[in-house]
């Protein structure tokens, strides 16, 4: 980003050892005639921020940025997907009894139910899953691990699918991964590609149309859990999110989901 300021600077002909706040302004404006995005124009003005405030205070110079304003962000709202088309998807999957369609079945079961992103589900092994608890360890981002409570209905989906010899072939003992290619004992997953070619096409069996990807049944099931009334700060201990933030982007949440909400939960709604 700062590369890019100063190629501006020396096509403009100026010296960087006095660039004033028109001349960043100047550059910001050239940037949206470039069509370069909000977010991105954004992050270029904090990294002159950064470096024009360390030359302040370390040669005691006019800060040039200091009453440069940054562009507001426009929060984008993940894509996802209702619950009757999340049913809808899990039908048709389900409608393929053949091992394969088992698989595929689950996955897409355990990803929605669970909230994972596609890594992580693709990452799941057997020995991850406690059928006494119910509850599944991740291993999501920065190998941090979390658990996260399986409905019944899906851990007796998990159960018979291990103990299907079709699945899984009797071979070495040991961990195995839960979501593999048809016809292998388990010891390596399914590639992430793999994994976008079976939702793709499960979608598009299930007459989904709208642009979504995996990524969209974990944003599906935390709009689906506020919506129902569920603990922001449950949603993002359950979803595996550092910053409450991350969360609360969720609460899109339709006007009548918050009206349910207010009438079942505020003291004097009645």
């Amino acid at each position: 980003d700062l590369d890019q300021f100063f190629d501006f600077m020396n096509h403009k002909k100026k010296n960087l050892a006095s660039v004033t706040r028109g001349a960043i302004t100047a550059y910001i404006n050239e940037c949206r005639k470039n069509d370069i995005a909000d977010r991105s124009i954004a992050r270029k003005i904090a990294a002159l921020r950064s470096y024009f405030g360390f030359l302040a205070r370390r040669h005691d110079i006019q800060d040039p940025t200091e009453d440069i304003v940054t562009p507001k962000m426009r929060q984008l709202i993940p894509r996802h997907l209702t619950e009757q088309e999340i049913d809808l998807v899990l039908e048709t999957a389900k409608s393929d009894s053949s091992p394969q369609g088992r698989r595929n079945y689950l996955m897409l079961y355990l990803m929605y139910s669970a909230g994972l992103r596609i890594s992580e589900l693709l990452g799941v092994t057997t020995d991850k899953i406690n059928f006494e608890t119910g509850f599944i360890t991740i291993l999501g981002k920065r190998d941090k691990e979390r658990l996260v409570p399986l409905p019944d209905a899906v851990k007796k989906e998990i159960d018979e699918f291990i103990k299907d010899k079709e699945i899984f072939p009797s071979g070495k003992g040991g961990p195995k991964f839960l979501f593999h290619p048809m016809g292998e004992s388990g010891s390596e997953s399914l590639s992430r590609q793999s994994g976008w070619t079976i939702f793709k096409k499960v979608l598009r069996r299930a007459g989904i149309k709208k642009p979504v990807s995996p990524h969209s049944f974990r944003h599906s099931l935390a709009t689906h859990l506020l919506s129902r009334g569920a603990n922001i700060r449950a949603i993002q201990i359950f979803m595996g999110h550092e910053r409450i933030t991350s969360t609360q982007i969720y609460t899109h949440m339709d006007k009548s989901g918050l009206r349910k909400i207010y009438d079942k939960k505020h003291p004097r709604a009645g």
